[in-house]
């Protein structure tokens, strides 16, 4: 990715990311608490709360397994990436940062 993009690609994820857990993520533990983990109106409200929690709690579950998942999988493409990126700095900055990052 060139240089000058980077604020605009992480602006546009941000806002992917943001627009989808609004749009879908109430929606998403209210289908599956009724759907899924038994959420009546007839129940008591401690069946209810039961329902809800189990929905939000799998629910959460699932994302951080598939944030951790895409994570690993960033993890262990970086160094490629760094590399095909470094062709889009000069040649002089590259060896700038190179040592720079070696001294963290």
């Amino acid at each position: 990715m060139p240089p000058p993009l980077v604020g605009s690609t992480i602006a546009i994820a941000a806002t992917v990311d943001g627009a989808f857990a609004s749009i879908a993520g109430a929606p998403l533990v209210g289908w599956s608490a009724k759907h899924i983990f038994g959420f009546w109106e007839g129940h008591s409200p401690q069946q209810n709360q039961e329902a809800l929690a189990r929905a939000v709690g799998y629910l959460l579950a699932a994302g951080t397994g598939g944030a951790l998942l895409c994570n690993t999988c960033l993890y262990w493409t970086y160094p490629s990436d760094r590399e095909a990126a470094s062709a889009w700095l000069p040649s002089e900055d590259v060896g700038k940062r190179m040592s720079d990052e070696s001294s963290l």
